[in-house]
């Protein structure tokens, strides 16, 4: 008879455990939710959240652009590389656009100098 009751009140016990582990461990799952509490939070407090991203926002726009520095191995390195793998191709157009440029501007001047005149 004892036994019968040692073993009624450890199953009461472990009952009373698992009721307090799963209630424990169901409020660690909230606790734990962060997406459920920052869209509660922002739904509690919606425009302190939308006047901080744009004060943020102002704030970064406002930082000036990082500058890489290259040190002046590298540069020539780079420089080496650049000529190794460059082509004459762009030498030779950008020699040949620089010549040609005042006789394209005045031909361009003149073709909308005689467009402009004609719509008199």
């Amino acid at each position: 008879m004892a036994d019968d009751a040692l073993k009624a009140e450890l199953s009461a016990q472990l009952a009373q455990s698992r009721r307090l582990f799963s209630r424990n461990l169901d409020r660690l799952r909230e606790d734990l939710n962060v997406p459920a509490h920052i869209k509660r939070n922002f739904t509690n407090h919606s425009t302190t959240w939308i006047g901080s991203a744009a004060l943020l926002g102002w704030i970064l726009s406002r930082l000036p652009g990082r500058k890489k520095e290259v040190e002046a191995q590298e540069k020539e390195r780079l420089k080496s590389v650049g000529k190794k793998k460059t082509s004459l191709l762009p030498g030779v157009a950008r020699l040949l656009f620089t010549a040609a440029r005042p006789a394209l501007t005045a031909f361009a001047t003149k073709k909308i100098s005689d467009l402009a005149s004609s719509r008199r």
